[in-house]
């Protein structure tokens, strides 16, 4: 059968690679499944290394992990983006060669997209996947099995060919009566063919006498018969006495022989088939004089004299037995690495808490922020990102490391903070501004506002006369976000430059009762104003969307009829602010006398601004 071929990253899913080869190994054989490449050695060319390894298997297992798509280099570029990326290699090799491809989700990752994957491996997600789950681990690896099974076009435990039972199963019955059969037969032509042989054989007579015993001992068998005319004596000639052939065959006692085995490590009694009774001719046949043979007789342990034959004398045959084999020590089992089975954001009242809970780790990090983190096995963390940011947590233990990956939105509260934020005026932005009189001999200013520093609550700012003539006039702070002027040397009045910036002007801003500097000469002013509407302006500078605000100035008249054309009574303000500007894009100022002639009315338009 052609292999597996397991392929995955070390930092995705080398956990779930190490769990999923043991039980493909337990179920396929150890010899039907590959897996990790990376130990190619020094100066082999890897390309063909992992080309040779891939196109020895049959299917290819790719295991993808929330790691597996997005895993970087130290140049901090996504590996599978490397033509020379391990994982890479593997895959495009598989699927060019055609190879069964199965990719293998694990712990619910989801299937990268065509886009997201280099050119050689876009044919990847039209294949099907199936998930692998460490919860539902048999289930899912059974699951992962019976599609392997198929591919392969074996069934059973084993894709080698099933166990030694499967396969005895598999010749039948007819085999094993055949065996049966052949078996006996040997067995039974052994027995004949010995019977046969010591019938057959001549007897030594040497070997079969006992050695001269005491006189106390010398009573045999004495249901013997007496030895029949002429026979022989028992005695240390070799005779050789031709059998008879109507004699019937003598029954077989065996007797117990002692033999020391070369270099013998124990001991063994081993037995050898004798007659029990010797059969002896009563008329030996004449033979040719010859040197009578003597041998010396077997040395026999003392027989009691009983009316029964004598009672082999079991003796121990010493041979050397195999040392039995080393105790084979079971491999200690592989921690199961981390597993991250929750993670969630949850939206609170001013920021966001991601929420976890993970299994067997020892250390868990959150990244980009706030970093490692206290409690490995549950708890929540508040984090407040300043937009859509993906947050991973890493978890390590015994058994290898994991990671999961969640994307955070801002809270709405931070949002407008952000937003808040933004509107403000910052160090070294400046505003240029020129201005118009009533009058031909009003004077013509061009001049530019810049910030020296700011806060959420103040703003200090210094003026230069850009034209007439160039110079310094000077430096003022004022409270961003209040109503009230702020006043100049030369320019004269300005209301409330940063109000837009500071405040979210609408329809229903109101402000009265701020103070009010003395102006056209005279003190003893009260104001008040109010956001009047949304409006398109076009200066110099450009054409906003900005809100309207109107200031009104007020003070009793003083100086009696005779002055009421020259005595100023009112000051009206007409402001425009444009939040994409932060300043003030168009101001109109008019000082009005008791009898309401308009003494004075200038107008600031913005020519340019820069922000950072």
């Amino acid at each position: 059968m052609e292999g597996i071929f397991i392929s995955y990253r070390r930092d995705d899913s080398a956990g779930y690679a190490g769990r999923l080869y043991d039980r493909l190994a337990a179920h396929f054989g150890a010899d039907a499944v590959f897996m990790d490449v990376e130990g190619i050695e020094p100066g082999t060319d890897f390309v063909k290394a992992i080309e040779g390894a891939v196109a020895s298997c049959k299917v290819l297992i790719v295991l993808i992990g929330n790691q597996w798509l997005d895993a970087t280099d130290a140049a901090g570029r996504r590996r599978l983006e490397d033509p020379h990326d391990f994982i890479r290699l593997e895959t495009s090799t598989a699927l060019a060669r055609d190879i069964r491809v199965v990719p293998v989700l694990v712990d619910r990752a989801p299937m990268p997209r065509q886009e997201d994957l280099p050119a050689d491996l876009h044919s990847l997600v039209r294949r099907q996947a199936v998930e692998l789950n460490h919860k539902q681990w048999d289930a899912t690896s059974g699951e992962l099995i019976k599609t392997l099974e198929k591919i392969l076009h074996v069934a059973g435990s084993r894709a080698s060919g099933g166990t030694r039972s499967e396969q005895a199963e598999a010749n039948g019955p007819r085999a094993g009566k055949g065996r049966t059969f052949w078996i006996a037969a040997a067995l039974l032509f052994a027995i004949v063919a010995g019977a046969a042989y010591w019938q057959l054989s001549p007897v030594e007579t040497g070997h079969l006498s006992p050695s001269p015993l005491p006189p106390e001992k010398r009573q045999l068998n004495d249901s013997s018969p007496p030895a029949a005319a002429g026979q022989s004596a028992i005695g240390p000639e070799k005779t050789q006495t031709p059998m008879l052939p109507a004699e019937p065959l003598q029954p077989v006692q065996e007797v117990p022989a002692k033999v020391d085995a070369a270099n013998a490590g124990s001991e063994t009694t081993a037995t050898a088939p004798i007659p029990a009774n010797p059969v002896i001719a009563a008329e030996p046949a004449p033979v040719p004089a010859s040197p009578p043979l003597t041998a010396e007789p077997a040395p026999v342990q003392p027989i009691p004299s009983q009316k029964a034959a004598p009672a082999p004398v079991p003796e121990r045959l010493s041979v050397k037995a195999e040392a039995p084999p080393a105790p084979v020590v079971p491999a200690k089992p592989k921690p199961e690495p981390p597993a991250i089975t929750s993670l969630a954001a949850n939206m609170g009242e001013k920021d966001v808490a991601i929420c976890y809970r993970v299994e067997r780790a020892r250390e868990l990090s959150l990244t980009p922020m706030p970093g490692v983190l206290k409690n490995p096995v549950e708890a929540c963390v508040n984090v407040a990102p300043e937009k859509p940011t993906r947050y991973t947590l890493n978890a390590t233990g015994p058994g290898g490391n994991a990671s999961k990956q969640i994307t955070v939105s801002p809270h709405p509260d931070t949002l407008a903070e952000i937003a808040r934020r933004a509107r403000l005026p910052g160090r070294n932005e400046r505003w240029i501004y020129q201005t118009r009189g009533k009058w031909p001999a009003s004077p013509q200013w061009k001049f530019q506002i810049s910030v020296d520093r700011s806060d959420g609550s103040m703003v200090a700012e210094s003026l230069t006369i850009l034209q007439p003539a160039a110079k310094s006039a000077g430096s003022r702070s004022s409270g961003g976000g209040q109503a009230g002027f702020l006043s100049w040397p030369d320019i004269g009045l300005e209301f409330s430059p940063w109000l837009g910036a500071y405040t979210e002007l609408s329809g229903t801003g109101h402000w009265k009762d701020f103070s009010t500097p003395a102006a056209g000469g005279r003190d003893g002013w009260y104001s008040n104003a109010s956001t009047a509407q949304r409006e398109q302006v076009e200066v110099p500078a450009g054409r906003f969307a900005a809100w309207k605000v109107e200031s009104w100035s007020n003070r009793h008249a003083t100086d009696g009829s005779s002055s009421a054309r020259l005595e100023p009574v009112r000051l009206h303000f007409q402001v425009w602010y444009a939040p994409q500007a932060k300043r003030y894009v168009k101001s109109i100022r008019k000082l009005i006398s008791a009898s309401g002639q308009v003494l004075d009315e200038d107008l600031f338009e913005l020519v340019e601004y820069k922000l950072n």
